[in-house]
């Protein structure tokens, strides 16, 4: 065994062993990974502290944005099934006329 091979660790049936430069090597890694840990939580508390100063129109935009998105997927599936828009008269008891709905296409299947 070399003499520069320092015993770190026993295992089952194993034995480990490390240089004083791997050592050295490991304590910078373990170094650099506490700053960053420390760097990304700095910035994500800047980040957090960025939005709640503008947090009205972030939810401003939110809502309006999953208006849009109901709507939009609302129409895609209205398209995709060819739902048509019915016209519906004055008359009373008359319902409508020329239209097709998911009540149609259900009312259809089960009759």
């Amino acid at each position: 065994m070399p003499p520069e091979w320092i015993r770190k660790q026993t295992l089952v049936n194993a034995e480990r062993y490390i240089t004083q430069e791997l050592k050295e090597y490991e304590e910078k890694i373990l170094e650099q990974k506490t700053k960053i840990l420390v760097l990304e939580t700095r910035l994500y508390g800047e980040l957090v502290a960025a939005a709640a100063e503008h947090i009205a129109a972030l939810q401003r935009n939110a809502r309006a944005l999953a208006g849009w998105t109901c709507t939009t997927s609302l129409a895609v599936l209205a398209m995709a099934q060819h739902y048509v828009r019915p016209v519906v008269g004055r008359k009373r008891g008359a319902g409508h006329q020329g239209g097709t709905t998911p009540g149609d296409r259900d009312a259809h299947a089960a009759g």
